[in-house]
């Protein structure tokens, strides 16, 4: 309900800030006098005075404001929607720009990587899951050019194929033969099949314990190999390196790999 207290009133220059010389009731009978206009919207007024605020709607204001202000409105309208349009094209551009920033970052990351690796001074590692089971086997990739996974019932094999470097790589992973349930029981397993090797070096065959994997090391026809035997939840696990051609510096190639071989979740 509105009232009037005086009539025509002077309209100094239309807009915020305006005093109306209007009465407002609201729905709970408080009555709302001495007002300014602090707002104008799209569908009505919000109008303030020392106790608060209250809006009123353009078909619940007197003709002569309602035409007034109602004008005035359409046109802030007009001009919030251009804000908003010109806001959105904005932030899209912003988030392309984020996303052109993203991909460039990625890209040089990338690029800062695979130089990293070429020089050595980042190792890139390899996850592979062991199917059926919830633990992988990481490992440093010595420079494999991919590999060739396969499953035959609880047989499951990794075969590394070299790139340029030709550093080879094999793996096995099966469920442990009888009680047998740790690194002496695979290292026992697996070394009694290879032992006699007609083309190993038996002079060149040296045995390390360590706590997370028997280690074998030998030479083929002058090539180094070197096995590492480990048992771990129900399964034996034999990993096996070699490099053709083998030069004193890829000492360092097999110590890091040792360092880097691990297993777990």
């Amino acid at each position: 309900m509105i009232s009037f207290l005086a009539s025509a009133a002077a309209f100094s220059a239309p807009g915020v800030g305006d005093k109306l010389s209007i009465s407002v009731t609201n729905k709970f009978g408080d009555v709302f006098t001495h007002l300014t206009v602090a707002q104008i919207l799209g569908d009505g007024l919000v109008l303030e005075n020392a106790s608060g605020q209250i809006k009123v709607t353009y078909a619940d204001l007197p003709p002569a404001i309602r035409q007034k202000y109602q004008p005035l409105a359409s046109g802030i309208v007009k001009k919030e929607q251009t804000k908003g349009a010109l806001t959105v094209a904005y932030l899209a551009h912003a988030q392309e720009l984020q996303a052109e920033q993203s991909q460039l970052q990625a890209a040089q990351q990338a690029k800062e990587q695979a130089e990293a690796i070429a020089s050595g001074e980042l190792v890139q590692c390899l996850r592979i899951g062991v199917p059926n089971q919830d633990w992988a086997i990481t490992m440093m990739n010595p420079g494999l050019k991919t590999l060739e996974q396969h499953v035959n019932g609880d047989l499951f094999t990794v075969r590394g194929l070299p790139g340029t470097n030709g550093f080879n790589l094999s793996l096995f992973v099966e469920p442990a033969a009888g009680d047998g349930t740790n690194h002496t029981d695979a290292f026992n397993y697996y070394w009694s099949q290879m032992a006699n090797g007609s083309l190993m070096d038996t002079n060149s065959i040296w045995i390390r314990k360590k706590e997370k994997f028997v280690i074998v090391g030998y030479t083929v026809q002058g090539q180094p190999n070197v096995n590492y035997y480990f048992a771990f939840q129900g399964r034996w696990v034999d990993v096996h390196i070699s490099k053709w051609p083998f030069e004193a510096a890829d000492e360092r190639l097999f110590t890091e790999f040792e360092e880097h071989l691990a297993y777990g979740e």
